[in-house]
């Protein structure tokens, strides 16, 4: 697919688990599979990772699970 699209720049690819899904060990995953962001806009931007989307293959189902969503429920 790379090759067909080679001007437009792709959303990098994270290795992602849900775990028991509790709030908990989402957010541990989120700090553990992505500290810091892949795609920061600048040099000079803080390269905090606002979180992850998650889709089925089909896209039917797109989910975005933030760190502070999870922060805040764990308040």
């Amino acid at each position: 697919m790379e090759s067909q699209f080679s001007e437009f720049e792709f959303v990098p690819l994270v290795e992602f688990e849900l775990g028991n899904m509790s709030h908990k060990v989402v957010l541990d995953n989120l700090k553990k599979f992505i500290p810091n962001t892949n795609v920061a806009l600048s040099e000079n931007a803080l390269k905090k990772s606002e979180g992850v989307v998650l889709r089925n293959e089909s896209r039917s189902k797109i989910v975005k699970v933030r760190f502070e969503d999870y922060e805040r429920t764990l308040r």
